[in-house]
Formats: C-alpha cells, structure tokens, sequence
C-alpha cells in the first residue's frame, strides 16, 4: 500500500511541471461601475481682452424749444405798513413763457427777513402769486409769527397778512394803496 501512495504522489507531480496550454478564449465583458463623484472645479482662468467699440447710433430727434426766458413785466411795490414801524417789499418779474418770480421782505430796525417763489401760470393762487416770508414774531410773545405778502397784479393792490396766535383772529392785515407799486414793462 505504500507503494501505491507513492505512485500517486509522483503522477501529480509530473502532472504539475508539465507544459503550459495553449489560452483559452476572452470571457463576456461584465458590466459597468457606478460613476464616481465630480471632482473640484478648477481655478479660474485669465480675462479676455476687451472687443472692439460698436459703431455709432443713429442721432435722436431734435427736442422741443424750451419757453423764453426773456422778462416782459416787473412790479415792485414797497411802503410802511400803516400803524406800524414794519416796512413790507413785494417784487415780480413776469417771463414772456408766463411764469412769475416773486420776492417778499419785511423789515424793522435793523432786522429784514426775505423770501422768494417760483409761479408757473398753472398754478393755483398764480393770479396773487403769494409769497410767505418766514417768521419775524413783532407781537407778544415770541411764538413763531410769520408773513405772507400777496399781490393782484392786475390792480396793483398788495396785502401784506401778519400770522400770530397773539393777534385778534390769529392775523393782522395791511392792504397798501396801488400808488406805491412801480410797473414796467420790456
């Protein structure tokens, strides 16, 4: 019996150092991995070079004429209030487009407060193209009195209106005579 193993033992052997075959053929391609994560974007790179100017646009349509600025009238009218120590001013110069630029002062001794407004023939109060002067308190207590100084320039008849809560009525009003307005006209 042990000769038989040995037998055995000695085929396998010869078995393995015999000479390799030949290859056998390709198998079936197995199939695709799952795709893998993005990677990380890449670094910017360099600007570009700025492109040529475009050509010009076509030229717009010409605009509108604006209105003259040319004055035609100016009115000023100029007295000291009845009554009082109170110089009251008003001054308009009318444009030929029919807009107004009025002024208003009032002064006393030796302080004066003046104002200024724009009237454009489309507003209302144009005709009397009033201008508030501020607050020069005269009466009472010193509460924030204020002026406002109106002019029918169609009657020439200024009225000057004092606003304070110390006058009766809460106002106090001087309707200056025409003689003390000078009218031009250009």
């Amino acid at each position: 019996m042990r000769l038989l193993m040995f037998v055995t033992i000695a085929t396998l052997t010869l078995a393995c150092t015999g000479p390799t075959g030949p290859a056998g053929a390709d198998g079936i391609d197995g199939t695709n991995g799952v795709d893998g994560k993005d990677g990380l974007d890449g670094k910017d790179g360099l600007n570009g070079l700025n492109g040529k100017d475009g050509l010009n646009g076509k030229n717009g349509v010409d605009g509108v004429d604006g209105a003259s600025a040319r004055i035609i009238e100016s009115i000023h009218c100029g007295a000291t209030l009845e009554g009082t120590n109170v110089l009251s001013e008003y001054s308009a110069a009318m444009f030929e487009s029919g807009d107004v630029f009025v002024t208003g002062t009032i002064s006393v001794s030796d302080m004066s407060i003046s104002s200024a407004h724009f009237w454009s023939i489309e507003q209302n109060g144009y005709t009397t193209a009033s201008v508030t002067v501020g607050t020069l308190d005269l009466m009472g207590t010193q509460n924030g009195g204020w002026w406002t100084i109106d002019l029918d320039r169609a009657t020439l008849t200024k009225v000057t209106t004092y606003h304070d809560t110390d006058a009766s009525s809460g106002q106090r009003q001087w309707t200056s005579n025409p003689s003390t307005c000078v009218h031009n006209f250009y």
